[in-house]
């Protein structure tokens, strides 16, 4: 048997995690034992608790934390201060790694991939960077690029978008493996009227949803814009904004209920926060909305919602350009303009017939492409591939 040590920085629940924990779930646990380490306790260890595992939680600086990756810039003091305060991290996963022994290292996020790269470069163990991120600046790109190039055997990316922001000569260290959905884990859903019920929303009424960590590159902002075109024509409707926003975001998520006030729209809204069990309220809603203003990593509420037999309408750049085929199992709109947003999905909304038809292609698309039975297969080769 061969043991995996997962590391990940985060315990606020994100895409990322959420492919983390379907991946920890689906590995052959008579091939694979399996160690977790997290950088913060929170929901993300919860989860990991309930379902029978014991994550190791190392404490961290808080700006360690709490700096995004947008946040690095070209600043001697910034740099040095964050290598200083980095080091106690290096050293307890060092010694982690040398009590657990593992086999091989599986970073999930940035910080991971760099705190736990190092530890596991110095411990001499294989390490495979799970990279699922859009890197916006140019020096932050530079810092990655030199540790990539030093710390990990291998890369997987969750898209080919994520792969092309590396360098050319690292193509023989990066293997794309797109993110595979559980179909198992929609066996058992609610009805989606007791969703309409609990949410208290009548049962004749359309609803839009957006599914995400509320963060401004999400399109949260632009979502409230396009939805209030859409009110005008069509006011039978409800728009759900399902997910948390961070400490540093709780300012953001005030601004757009704000500007519901403003607009006289807030009666249309359902805030309806962090849901463990996400997949009935994708489940409950008409059409998915995934209006990023930055390009998508790869967008796994897209996969999920598809998965589900939803219509989903997302920004054309990064990720879900690489899952929906425009206008057969999906719709990708190439611009932020709001009425051109808004039309799409009044059109779709008035269309019951065509939304079913795209739904079931959507569906069997996942089915065939993006199963998670295809991603656990691919994964586990690499593994075998670093013996």
């Amino acid at each position: 048997m061969k043991k995996i040590l997962f590391i990940s920085h985060s315990s606020i629940i994100g895409g990322a995690e959420i492919s983390l924990f379907t991946l920890i779930q689906n590995l052959d646990k008579s091939k694979f034992d399996i160690s977790i380490i997290l950088f913060e306790d929170g929901p993300f260890c919860e989860i990991l608790k309930q379902t029978g595992y014991e994550p190791i939680v190392i404490k961290t600086s808080y700006e360690i934390l709490k700096t995004k990756r947008y946040e690095l810039g070209f600043i001697p003091y910034f740099i040095l201060k964050h290598l200083i305060l980095s080091i106690p991290n290096v050293l307890k996963i060092k010694k982690i790694i040398r009590n657990e022994n593992p086999n091989y290292i599986h970073t999930n996020t940035i910080k991971a991939h760099i705190l736990g790269g190092i530890a596991g470069k110095i411990s001499k163990k294989p390490i495979i960077w799970h990279f699922r991120d859009y890197i916006k600046s140019s020096f932050t790109k530079r810092i990655i690029d030199f540790f990539a190039l030093w710390l990990p055997n291998l890369i997987i990316t969750n898209s080919n978008f994520v792969a092309s922001q590396f360098p050319i000569e690292m193509k023989n260290k990066i293997i794309t493996i797109y993110n595979g959905f559980d179909f198992s884990s929609i066996e058992n859903l609610k009805e989606p009227n007791l969703i309409k019920k609990e949410l208290e929303i009548n049962i004749n009424e359309k609803i839009v949803g957006i599914f995400s960590r509320i963060d401004p590159w999400k399109g949260h902002e632009f979502f409230i814009e396009f939805a209030s075109k859409i009110i005008e024509r069509f006011p039978n409707i409800k728009f759900i904004i399902a997910g948390n926003s961070t400490e540093k975001e709780k300012e953001y998520e005030l601004k757009l209920k704000s500007k519901l006030e403003e607009l006289g729209i807030k009666q249309f809204f359902l805030f309806i926060g962090f849901k463990q069990d996400v997949l009935n309220y994708i489940n409950c809603v008409d059409i998915v909305v995934n209006p990023s203003i930055e390009p998508e990593p790869f967008g796994r509420v897209v996969m999920e919602a598809m998965a589900l037999g939803k219509t989903v309408v997302a920004t054309k750049n990064g990720g879900p350009s690489e899952i929906i085929a425009n206008g057969i199992n999906g719709f990708l709109i190439s611009n932020l303009d709001p009425s051109h947003w808004a039309d799409t999905i009044i059109e779709l909304l008035l269309n019951e017939k065509k939304r079913e038809i795209i739904g079931k292609r959507a569906k069997k698309h996942i089915f065939n492409n993006f199963n998670i039975e295809q991603n656990i297969k691919s994964i586990e080769k690499i593994y075998s591939s670093l013996d």
